[in-house]
């Protein structure tokens, strides 16, 4: 076949043809009879002047262009199709593949977007169905005015979707196939419920195009509507919407950001009174350290004062860890919604929050213990120092500094390795 259509094609460029209804036309011509006697294919020579060939004696019908191609009845017909002037080359359907120039192409779907434009129109169509049912798809048609309506009562909306008798031209690198078959599979029957907000997508898509362009845009946009109306319905089957979903994780950003915040505001009133205190200590200690009464009853306050400061610290630290572990919690839970499986990209926004929380989180947590050791190693130093005015000897200062450090460090570890939320 792609041989007798390339050997048309060049007598057609070579003698002056006419291409009719069910036959084409062309002058009289010697090599041509002959190669027709050959190929064995019936024809009528018209008095040694012209020689018709009918299209199903060929088995392909002729067209010179796509624009006398592209009409209903044309693209219904089952022959193969060769078209003379595509672009200054040839295009073929033979067996439902396409060739340009006689190559094959098969990122080139002309002929199959023009029977699935078809197929779409149908198909909407056969949507108009008289039942009881409170839901119809396609409203009404007619195929006098070449009209088909779809009408939304929740939205007080209407929509007309114009076809002609002219076939719509698509982009020819696309396959819209794909569209039309993810379109017809929203009415399945495991899909009760799709079709609703399927209708609702396409007519808020629909009332977005020009009235003349609006059938042939909607067709090329069937995927783009069908991911719209899946993504609606998963919010109606899961009880969500976005709006609530945002305004569910506003309340998670504010009730946990000013948890930390709190803690934040604890420490920071610590820590800017720290230095005051250690100013104020050592000057007590400068006037007093003749005074060994006094000496012994500052060691022993500075003692006291740091153990009060660490259990403080500890408290904070407890509230810091319990948000952390309860703002992880009720992130996967929220994580772990039906919605959010099956669109993973509209859970980007909340896995943000989450991230700033944690990160924040995990900052104080150094600020924590970086003012802990600070706190312990201070005060210590202040102990040591005290205890040296007392005329302790070296051996005992270091013994009863390093007593209290190791306090100090068995402290910390039971602090941070604290378990509070089963």
């Amino acid at each position: 076949m792609l041989e007798l259509q390339k050997h048309i094609c060049n007598f057609c460029n070579n003698l002056d043809y006419k291409i009719r209804g069910d036959y084409i036309q062309l002058k009289f011509d010697e090599s041509l009879s002959d190669f027709l006697d050959e190929q064995n294919i019936t024809f009528e020579s018209i008095r040694a002047a012209d020689i018709h060939i009918k299209y199903e004696d060929i088995g392909f019908i002729i067209f010179n262009n796509i624009n006398e191609y592209l009409t209903e009845n044309n693209v219904r017909k089952t022959l193969d199709v060769l078209i003379l002037n595509f672009n200054n080359k040839s295009l073929s359907k033979i067996s439902n593949q396409c060739y340009l120039d006689y190559e094959l192409k098969e990122d080139l779907y002309f002929f199959s977007n023009a029977n699935s434009y078809l197929d779409f129109i149908q198909f909407l169509k056969s949507q108009e169905q008289e039942t009881d049912d409170a839901f119809h798809f396609i409203d009404y048609y007619n195929n006098v005015s070449r009209k088909i309506v779809l009408t939304s009562i929740s939205e007080k909306s209407r929509i007309i979707l114009k076809y002609f008798k002219e076939v719509a031209i698509t982009p020819n690198d696309k396959d819209y196939s794909k569209g039309l078959t993810m379109f017809k599979n929203c009415f399945a029957s495991d899909n009760f419920n799709l079709p609703k907000f399927l209708k609702s997508s396409l007519i808020k898509y629909a009332s977005r195009y020009d009235f003349d362009d609006r059938m042939n845009l909607v067709f090329q946009n069937l995927r783009t509507i069908v991911e719209d109306a899946k993504i609606n319905f998963e919010i109606y089957i899961n009880n969500l919407s976005i709006d609530k979903i945002r305004k569910d994780y506003d309340e998670y950003k504010s009730k946990y950001f000013s948890e930390v915040s709190e803690v934040l505001r604890k420490l920071s009133q610590q820590i800017i009174g720290f230095p005051i205190v250690i100013a104020s200590t050592l000057f007590a200690i400068e006037k007093i350290k003749s005074n060994h009464s006094l000496l012994w009853i500052l060691s022993i306050v500075i003692l006291v004062t740091t153990i009060y400061l660490i259990l403080l610290l500890r408290m904070n630290f407890r509230d810091l860890k319990y948000a952390e572990q309860l703002s992880d919690r009720d992130y996967e839970v929220m994580k772990n919604n039906n919605f959010f499986v099956k669109f993973p990209d509209e859970f980007k926004i909340f896995t943000q929050i989450r991230n700033r929380i944690a990160t924040r989180i995990k900052n104080l947590v150094i600020v924590c213990e970086s003012y802990f050791w600070i706190l312990s190693l201070s005060n210590t130093a202040l102990i040591s120092l005290m205890l040296y005015y007392l005329k302790i000897p070296n051996s005992g200062i270091l013994f009863i500094s390093t007593g209290i450090l190791f306090i100090m460090i068995l402290a910390r570890n039971k602090i941070w390795n604290e378990k509070y939320i089963s």
